[in-house]
């Protein structure tokens, strides 16, 4: 393969780099799939397994938002070192390790694929529609991860058991390794001219607090859905059946945000979506018992607005900084969104109440509304003044 020393982003490298992104978060999905087979196993126990599963998204987050200080000059190594090393870490834990082990193997994981993560969006605000590559990116994350929890559950895990999984899971990544190949060997500032007049404002915050309430409330219902629906009076294949559901919706939600993107301006795509949020988390809260219809309805509105805010929160991120370092520290907000919002829903329920799970979505959604309201009335400092003082 010829080297590629062009910084310019073309399109078969946009589809390379979000095939990275989604393999990187593909632990996300299947989180409770593989950690759940340990815990049948008597590998780990149920505590140790939320614990495992809040480290490793934590460091995700962490590793998105730490790579930002990381050399674009080294741009392709960097993304094959950290698969390479992701791939290290998923052989190591199949092995009989020690239980403190085993976690600083999984913190080791999370910091790399936040790296992998972070080296997508990279690529994304370098190309032509960032808004939309970022709408793609986030129907493409929902769609692997489903096909592969399918792969896991239907052919894999009953043969092979969580070791079969996290061997599995390697040579997805290994896939994304090869694909690192054609990123290119280096990356040039979003904006040569505003290089190095980068300042941190009020302007800039927002669209990083409005990302993280955001996620955290949808994360905190999400967490819970399954007892949620059984709270309404769902039976547990009820519920499950709801929950794959769910995921179909999402990816309806998902490419509409993404074909929308270009109508629809940021502020308006993320109050409609934070709107029919609140609206699903208050109908979730106050829906009858029995009335599992409702609960349903409810349920896929809350599916279908999850991945149709993600663009509409990349361009907020853009229209904030022209830069492009907000929006590389866009997954990072997200993902710690994502493992707060469950952890406060978890603070929050009182023995079975669980519907409190709903109240901690609908009022983080509520912050993330307001603080997307206080950013239409703070003008955003025009960088090239700020180059010129």
């Amino acid at each position: 393969m010829p080297e590629n020393n062009d910084t310019r982003i073309v399109s078969h490298q946009i589809a390379a780099s979000i095939l990275i992104g989604g393999i990187a978060l593909l632990i996300s999905g299947v989180q409770p799939i593989l950690f759940g087979a340990m815990v049948n196993e008597k590998r780990i126990t149920l505590d140790t397994m939320g614990l495992l599963v809040m480290a490793e998204i934590v460091a995700l987050g962490l590793g998105a938002g730490l790579a930002v200080k990381l050399s674009l000059e080294q741009f392709r190594r960097i993304v094959v070192t950290a698969g390479v090393l992701v791939v290290v870490c998923n052989l190591l834990t199949t092995l009989h390790v020690s239980l403190l082990l085993l976690f600083l193997i999984r913190i080791c994981t999370g910091l790399a694929e936040g790296v992998l993560v972070w080296s997508t969006v990279c690529v994304i605000v370098r190309s032509k529609v960032p808004e939309r590559n970022s709408g793609i990116f986030s129907v493409f994350q929902v769609l692997i991860q489903a096909a592969f929890a399918s792969v896991l559950t239907g052919l894999v895990m009953p043969i092979y058991s969580w070791r079969g999984g996290f061997i599995s899971l390697t040579a997805v990544v290994l896939v994304g390794v090869g694909l690192g190949g054609l990123l290119p060997k280096r990356l040039s500032p979003v904006s040569e001219t505003l290089e190095g007049f980068f300042v941190w404002d009020i302007a800039k915050v927002l669209p990083l607090a409005i990302a993280f309430f955001q996620q955290a409330g949808l994360g905190a219902a999400w967490a819970y859905l399954e007892p949620l629906g059984q709270s309404a009076g769902m039976s547990d294949m009820q519920s499950e059946a709801l929950i794959s559901t769910v995921l179909c919706i999402e990816v309806l939600g998902g490419l509409l945000g993404t074909a929308l993107v270009r109508r629809l301006a940021p502020v308006g795509g993320v109050l409609l979506a934070a709107t029919a949020t609140i609206v699903s988390a208050l109908g979730m809260i106050t829906v009858a018992k029995g009335a599992i219809t409702e609960f349903s309805v409810f349920a896929m509105i809350f599916g279908f607005f999850w991945p149709f805010v993600m663009p509409y929160e990349m361009g907020l991120a853009l229209r904030s900084d022209s830069s492009g370092k907000i929006a590389t520290l866009l997954p990072a907000a997200q993902v710690l969104g994502v493992a707060f919002g469950p952890l406060v829903a978890a603070l929050s329920i009182d023995g079975e109440h669980v519907r409190a799970a709903a109240t901690v979505c609908l009022i983080l959604t509520a912050c993330s509304a307001i603080a997307c309201i206080a950013s239409t009335s703070i003008a955003t400092p025009r960088p090239l003044q700020k180059a010129a003082e």
